[in-house]
């Protein structure tokens, strides 16, 4: 019977996502409809049609000690090519869910005018419930919740065997939470993209975003990161939560384009201790994560740390192996367990490559979801992984930076203690057929 419930939920679900994220859309959001496939075709494109192969021997050279790339001279290159200037601000690094969940407690409890929260995944076992409960109490604050439809709607469907066995789960977190005041919405998965922004607006003045969701996994049991913060910045996660609001609601495109053509709130305090940081997003046809990242590594002159749970993008690791035949210390954490099988063996095979060509891998004991990368004293923040669909299609968003302070607070605290943790490895892992299917799968996810 169980197993009968089951797949009439899959096939409900997917009735859903047909006549949601593309039958509707084709009145509510054309636009959206028609650019987000030529997304998908502009990264197929890109990852395979114009891939350079390069050769390379069998012998990179030893690292070369040097300084780094002129970081004037790439944010000044920054500035020209994104879409947003760099704004001030100051980031707070919130390591692990245990850290960021007891932040977030504290923050919602004491908010006063607004909470906008901005989620792929709000799923319905009993920590995201605990949130929703605190949500609801929030009787004189506005609350927002714009949560991506195919996101929650997929982990509520995967119930977490370590949920506690007195619990039950709601079964829809949107509807349990709008039955109480709280306003909300989904955003639509047109060609099954998604929105894989995870950020949380409270009272204008404090920004929570990163790679964290929320849900169980996220708060007892993968290693992850948000950042909190402060200043002027902010102001350009409250207009894209704005448009994206606007777009999910019934006005669609024509309400994501007035949403638009709104400015910048400008009477954001300046924090003491502010630095400039510039948004990278990757939404429908710009690519600015994809841009700045491959920019980034070949620039590189020193060193490329890099941790990444899903990495398929055939350029980005062209440049990393690239970087590496120029004497640079390349070294990428990968997760020892990872939640989609799919890109685990994917993964593996990556692995071989980079050893053969002298790129140090370590594994880190478990599930590692952040999305960081730091290049000569320059760092790249948020919820993008390095796949297609997070570099080409879905909509995302990295903070980017390169204050002296926080970078050596991030190296310290995150890359580090990361190496530290991990097992470095130095032979090649045996695979079979299943991983060269797996990796043509994966090219495209």
């Amino acid at each position: 019977m169980q197993q009968k419930r089951s797949a009439f939920k899959d096939l409900r679900l997917l009735a859903r996502l047909v006549f949601y994220s593309h039958v509707l859309l084709l009145f509510k959001n054309p636009l959206t409809l028609l650019g987000r496939l030529l997304s998908i075709i502009m990264a197929a494109v890109h990852s395979v049609i114009l891939r350079r192969w390069l050769p390379y021997n069998a012998n990179p050279p030893a690292v070369v000690e040097r300084s780094g790339m002129d970081l004037d001279s790439w944010n000044r290159w920054l500035s020209s090519k994104l879409y947003y200037p760099p704004m001030m601000g100051t980031i707070d690094f919130l390591i692990d869910g245990q850290r960021f969940f007891s932040v977030l407690h504290e923050a919602i409890e004491k908010s006063q005018q607004s909470i906008d929260v901005r989620m792929y995944i709000f799923d319905n076992d009993d920590v995201a419930t605990v949130v929703a409960d605190q949500l609801k109490a929030q009787t004189n604050v506005r609350v927002r919740v714009l949560m991506d439809d195919l996101g929650y709607r997929f982990a509520a469907l995967k119930p977490n065997p370590n949920t506690p066995e007195s619990f039950e789960s709601p079964d829809d977190i949107g509807d349990y939470m709008a039955a109480e005041g709280v306003q909300v919405r989904r955003s639509p998965n047109p060609w099954f993209s998604g929105d894989h922004n995870k950020a949380i607006l409270i009272d204008g003045d404090t920004l929570f975003t990163g790679s964290i969701n929320i849900g169980r996994e996220y708060r007892h049991h993968w290693h992850d990161l948000m950042m909190q913060v402060k200043g002027p910045v902010i102001s350009i996660y409250e207009k894209q939560f704005d448009k994206a609001w606007a777009h999910a609601g019934p006005s669609g495109d024509l309400g994501h384009l007035l949403a638009f053509c709104k400015p910048l709130r400008k009477n954001i305090a300046k924090p003491e201790g502010a630095f400039p940081i510039h948004v990278l997003s990757t939404s429908t046809a710009k690519a600015e994560i994809h841009k700045v990242s491959l920019g980034a590594i070949k620039r590189a002159q020193s060193y490329i740390f890099l941790e990444n749970p899903y990495f398929r993008d055939n350029r980005l690791i062209d440049a990393i192996i690239a970087a590496r035949y120029r004497g640079v210390d390349v070294r990428i954490i990968f997760p020892g367990v990872n939640d989609i099988q799919i890109m685990a063996k994917s993964n593996e095979l990556l692995v071989n490559r980079f050893l053969e060509h002298g790129v140090r891998v370590f594994i880190y004991p478990g599930m590692t979801h952040l999305k960081a990368i730091m290049v000569d004293d320059w760092a790249s923040v948020g919820s993008a992984n390095y796949d297609m669909l997070s570099l080409y299609v879905n909509q995302e968003s990295n903070l980017a930076f390169s204050d002296p302070t926080t970078i050596a607070k991030m190296k310290q605290d995150l890359f580090e203690k990361d190496f530290e943790k991990s097992v470095e490895v130095t032979t090649p892992i045996e695979v079979d057929w299943e991983h060269y299917i797996s990796d043509v799968i994966a090219g495209f996810l």
